[in-house]
């Protein structure tokens, strides 16, 4: 774990992953309206005084815990001889696994996009940079310049869409799929228009790719 965790670089980071799991622990067992730095603390065996060297708030200790769930989240990376747009809907099952924790999480999750915590914003910026490293290695060559970008935007509108549960997840999926599918550069001998897919429900991912 790097320093986007914790506030002062001389902290341990044995001292702070003690503070990572007794935060995990106490979400999980009394929620996120209960949870406290100090609470926290408790559990993990170590002062008040040495949490608050970690983390500023309950806000910046919440958005830490959410990033540490996502990094130890399973999940394989797809295969790379996979199609590009196979390799991103793997990409969402993986992302959508890891955020499946409930409200709680959601209340962590919160606190990293929503919060006004600087320290909270810190881990924000982890979380973008990861998620763009991520899928930069997903795409690899096969998608580039504007393709990228708009598979960029697709990929964040699929995990709209399905965690608010305004769609199913396996249409949601679909969807993505074909919707990337008909981004890919057509190959050697073959038209752009002939590479996309002719079937009706292509149709709908003009409906979908705005959001």
């Amino acid at each position: 774990m790097d320093g986007a965790f914790s506030r002062r670089s001389e902290v341990a980071p044995a001292t702070r992953d003690r503070l990572l799991t007794a935060g995990a622990e106490e979400l999980a067992d009394g929620g996120a309206a209960a949870l406290t730095v100090r609470r926290v603390a408790r559990r993990a065996g170590l002062s008040a005084a040495t949490a608050y060297k970690v983390f500023a708030s309950k806000e910046h200790l919440l958005a830490a815990v959410f990033l540490a769930h996502l990094r130890s989240a399973p999940g394989a990376e797809p295969a790379a001889d996979l199609p590009v747009e196979e390799r991103l809907a793997g990409y969402v099952d993986g992302l959508v696994a890891a955020l499946d924790g409930g409200g709680d999480l959601d209340t962590a999750l919160r606190s990293v996009f929503l919060g006004h915590d600087p320290d909270a914003r810190r881990i924000r910026d982890s979380v973008v940079a990861d998620f763009q490293e991520r899928f930069d290695r997903v795409c690899g060559d096969d998608l580039t310049g504007d393709a990228r970008r708009t598979a960029r935007l697709l990929l964040a509108g699929t995990l709209v869409l399905t965690g608010t549960g305004i769609d199913d997840a396996a249409a949601a999926r679909a969807e993505l799929v074909r919707a990337v599918r008909a981004l890919r550069p057509a190959p050697a001998g073959q038209t752009a228009s002939s590479s996309v897919d002719p079937s009706p429900s292509s149709s709908s991912v003009a409906r979908t790719s705005p959001v």
